[in-house]
Order: structure tokens, then C-alpha cells, then sequence
């Protein structure tokens, strides 16, 4: 057991660490995100049992491809604002599940609905960038500055499109998108961040 033996003790795969081929799904699963995410609640953890069957049972994760040319970053760009403003997985259960996009020759290979542990084995680069929704240093927010927000320190829901180090396992630079307090992300400034940043990352 874990988390003063609230939850189980589980891998990534959502097998027991102690019992062989013993799973846990629904609320057990929030070990892993225990107060890092909503993986304790059904508006989290139905995707988290989306991921289950996807590992354990080797259906195919979604996969798409884009040319790594103008019409191509013009087309993925587009893809990540839309998937921002509508995604409801990466919304709900924000700093866990993510989008991973890598170059491959002349193409952008790109993940829907994944987690940094999956990506980590699928993706055969050392570097890779990832898109995910995640808050600031909620123990720094004064709540009396609500409206009085920071885009280069963003404390409540936000986007961040990451350069991962898989050998380091850690980031080598992150993109950070201004916060919205209504999670509105449909302004056309963000679609061309988002144009901008793959310019200069892929």
C-alpha cells in the first residue's frame, strides 16, 4: 500500500507492485497521480482505464503523421489549438496525460492521449516534445490577485509545450502559453505561439 495505505502500490501499467498480474482500475489508479491530477475521480480515471486496455491488452495508440514542411506546421499547428481548446483527457487529468510529437526524416510523428512513462517506450529519440496542461506553483498563488495574471509565470491551468530528455528524464526547455481563468484558449494568439514554436523546435 501507499499513500498512508489509502491506495495500492502499482507500475505504470497499473499492475501491483508485490502481485504478479494483479491490476487496479477506477479510483485505485490514482496512486500514480495522488494529488497531481484527478485520477481518483471518473472525470479522470475513465481515461486512465482507456490506457489500461491500450498497455496491457496492446490496442494501438493514436497515431498521426504530418509533413515537416509550411502546410505541415501550418496543419499540426492547427491540430494543437484545436486539441487545447477542445481535449477533454488532457483537461481533465492535466500533468499526466499528453500529446507527444517527434521528427521522423520528413515527417512529424504525433501521439494522442498518451503518458510520459508510454512515451518513454515508444518513442525511439532521446529528445521529443510533448504538449500537457498543468498548474503553477499553486503554494506561491495569492488568491487576492486572481485577475492579475502573469503569462511568463503562470499560476492557475495552462498549456506547456515541452522538450523532453528522455536519457536525463527531464526537460531541456519548456514553451509556457498564458493562463485562462474560463480555460478559453481560442485566441488566435495562441494558434500562432503554437506556429511559431514548431518553427523552431522540429
Amino acid at each position: 500500500m501507499t499513500v498512508d495505505n489509502k491506495y495500492p502500490a502499482i507500475y505504470s501499467n497499473y499492475e501491483s507492485t508485490n502481485n504478479s498480474n494483479l491490476f487496479f482500475i477506477g479510483s485505485l489508479m490514482h496512486s500514480i497521480d495522488y494529488k497531481k491530477s484527478s485520477g481518483g475521480f471518473i472525470h479522470g480515471f475513465r481515461y486512465l482505464i482507456k490506457l489500461f486496455t491500450q498497455v496491457n491488452y496492446k490496442i494501438p495508440y493514436n497515431i498521426m503523421f504530418f509533413k515537416k514542411d509550411a502546410e505541415g506546421f501550418k496543419s499540426l499547428a492547427k491540430y494543437i489549438y484545436t486539441r487545447t481548446n477542445t481535449s477533454s483527457s488532457l483537461y481533465q487529468m492535466y500533468g499526466v496525460i499528453l500529446d507527444a510529437f517527434y521528427t521522423d526524416n520528413d515527417n512529424i510523428i504525433y501521439y494522442n492521449d498518451i503518458t510520459l512513462s508510454i512515451a518513454m517506450t515508444l518513442i525511439d529519440r532521446n529528445i521529443f516534445n510533448f504538449i500537457h496542461f498543468t498548474y503553477g506553483n499553486k503554494k506561491n498563488t495569492d488568491l487576492n490577485t486572481l485577475s492579475k495574471f502573469d503569462k511568463y509565470d503562470p499560476q492557475f491551468l495552462h498549456y506547456e509545450i515541452v522538450i523532453f530528455d528522455k536519457n536525463n528524464f527531464d526537460s531541456i526547455d519548456r514553451i509556457i502559453f498564458e493562463e485562462e481563468l474560463v480555460a478559453d484558449f481560442t485566441d488566435i494568439k495562441y494558434y500562432e505561439k503554437i506556429l511559431r514554436t514548431l518553427y523552431s523546435i522540429t
